[in-house]
């Protein structure tokens, strides 16, 4: 995960890409974000309601058990449960 910002912006061709968020960098096998369904280039706008502005901010606002992202994927946003009630 990485923090959106201009450059980054430009490598995944997005037009319109928001101010601020959490750009998702790579996704590993079978991992919670495998399993939320989360891709790679996916933008985190907010975490339970709580704006993300910065990769930090995402990690920081998960919580244990199940976590509601809004995603921004392309032009469509999306939102994603991930539950964490199982991450060791």
């Amino acid at each position: 995960m990485a923090d959106l910002n201009p450059q980054i912006a430009r490598d995944l061709e997005l037009q319109d890409a928001p101010a601020h968020g959490a750009v998702i960098t790579g996704v590993k096998p079978n991992s919670l974000s495998d399993q939320a369904g989360l891709q790679v280039g996916d933008i985190i706008l907010d975490i339970n309601k709580k704006p993300v502005r910065t990769a930090k901010e995402a990690s920081k606002n998960l919580k244990r058990g199940t976590n509601s992202l809004r995603v921004l994927r392309g032009q469509t946003t999306l939102i994603v449960f991930m539950d964490s009630a199982n991450a060791g």
